[in-house]
């Protein structure tokens, strides 16, 4: 397998690959965007077992803050995205459509900096950063 396994579909992990796959994907990205954390990060003593076995069975991380702040719209859409079936999972035409991503569903609360997940996605990074040099 080759590419980033945070953003693996359930399938991918059995070696299927669709074009569901990358909804999948971008329903990760999605979810980043959104509240600052990896919908499925690698944790400190994972197992590839274990990590793996959060993907399939799509357990992403509902608790964070930033999840409960974020439209129900947005977290539909997410949801559908983030669906283990790919038979149930939205296709890219779905998504397209729907109401957030068209911006029928845009208030003047979307129009807000997500000031939480800026600082969530810097401290991430700065982690990273010290971890590589070894601090």
């Amino acid at each position: 397998m080759w590419g980033t396994k945070e953003y693996f579909a359930p399938e991918l992990i059995e070696q299927a690959y669709g074009p569901q796959a990358d909804v999948w994907a971008l329903g990760c990205v999605l979810f980043e965007m959104l509240t600052g954390e990896q919908a499925f990060p690698v944790r400190e003593h994972d197992t590839e077992s274990k990590f793996y076995g959060r993907i399939k069975h799509g357990e992403f991380n509902k608790d964070i803050p930033a999840w409960k702040k974020i439209s129900n719209e947005a977290r539909e859409l997410l949801t559908n995205m983030l669906k283990v079936s790919p038979v149930d999972r939205w296709s890219s035409s779905e998504c397209l459509l729907h109401p957030w991503i068209t911006g029928k569903a845009h208030s003047e609360r979307h129009l807000q900096p997500l000031q939480d997940v800026q600082e969530a996605i810097r401290a991430r990074i700065e982690r990273r950063r010290r971890k590589a040099e070894g601090r």
